[in-house]
């Protein structure tokens, strides 16, 4: 009796580790979900850029300027990681961190490859930031602050 209860226990607790791991696989896949589409550059360190789309789709990132990249996220890291590799050009890699908070997309990254991941949002020599909006759609009222 008492190593039926034991088993049962052990299948009870092993069931919890996997829905674990299948919660942190499942978030990792949320933010990748949530950020594809378009957004609208609210802030930028490139002046050019403000007001201009930036189109996420797949795993390519289309900037402003039209240049193609892929990107990777790492949403387990803390700040999350965001890494933009050149679309034709795969040795050129730029570390990035992002945060996304409801239709608001934060995104810093090193200016140039090799100049080191950030460690804060904020625009420095070394790197760039990035405020993203979700475009209102026609006719939506949009959002009181």
């Amino acid at each position: 009796m008492l190593s039926r209860l034991m088993f049962a226990s052990m299948l009870v607790a092993m069931s919890g580790l996997c829905a674990a791991d299948d919660k942190k696989d499942e978030k990792k896949k949320e933010d990748k979900d949530l950020i594809q589409g378009e957004w609208v550059v609210e802030e930028s360190t490139i002046q050019k850029q403000i007001g201009k789309k930036l189109i996420l789709k797949g795993e390519e990132w289309t900037s402003p300027g039209g240049q193609k990249y892929t990107f990777k996220i790492d949403a387990s890291k803390d700040p999350k990681q965001l890494d933009l590799t050149f679309a034709n050009n795969t040795n050129a890699t730029f570390l990035g961190i992002y945060k996304l908070d409801d239709d608001k997309l934060t995104f810093c990254r090193e200016k140039t490859s090799g100049a080191g991941r950030p460690k804060e949002f904020k625009s420095t020599p070394k790197h760039d930031l990035l405020v993203l909006k979700r475009p209102e759609s026609p006719g939506s009222p949009g959002k009181k602050k």
